[in-house]
């Protein structure tokens, strides 16, 4: 039996263009709510973004022992190549350093014209994610491409346990 290719959109593409669609008109509303209320709209949606993060990445079902970084980049990073996210990293002392130069993230955001909504609704929460994950596990970043860098440079080192 031979593959058969159709043209018909698929499930998938027509995923991606409702999800683009929809983050525009959630965007909107964000825009609406700050134009309306102030800078502490942003304020609680990273506040309340942060803790969501947290709370859904100390809730996986892996045991205590195996939250190392390289498993936190396994389960955080790794699936997001499937959407386009490009990096590499590299062990440095005390920790891994990521460098990510393509994040689809960013590019979404940016070609709405709202990064500063992507940083607080994505790139806000990096921190909140690593300790989630292990509080073990520390979190700094010094560039991201969401707010114009060349790259993002994520930082993932052992917290002192003294």
């Amino acid at each position: 039996m031979q593959n058969e290719q159709s043209s018909t959109p698929t499930a998938a593409g027509d995923l991606k263009q409702d999800d683009y669609f929809q983050s525009g008109n959630v965007l909107s509303i964000l825009d609406a709510l700050k134009s309306r209320f102030g800078d502490e709209v942003v304020k609680v949606a990273e506040d309340t973004n942060n803790r969501n993060a947290g709370a859904i990445f100390r809730n996986m079902d892996i045991p205590v022992e195996d939250r190392t970084i390289e498993k936190l980049i396994e389960v955080l990073w790794e699936p997001m190549k499937k959407i386009g996210l490009r990096y590499t990293y590299r062990k440095e002392e005390g920790g891994i350093l990521m460098h990510c130069t393509a994040c689809p993230l960013a590019d979404h955001y940016i070609k709405l014209g709202s990064a500063d909504w992507g940083y607080a609704l994505h790139c806000a929460c990096d921190a909140s994610i690593a300790e989630g994950f292990s509080g073990k596990i520390g979190f700094s970043r010094t560039k991201t491409l969401m707010q114009g860098h060349d790259c993002c440079d994520h930082f993932y080192f052992a917290r002192s346990t003294t």
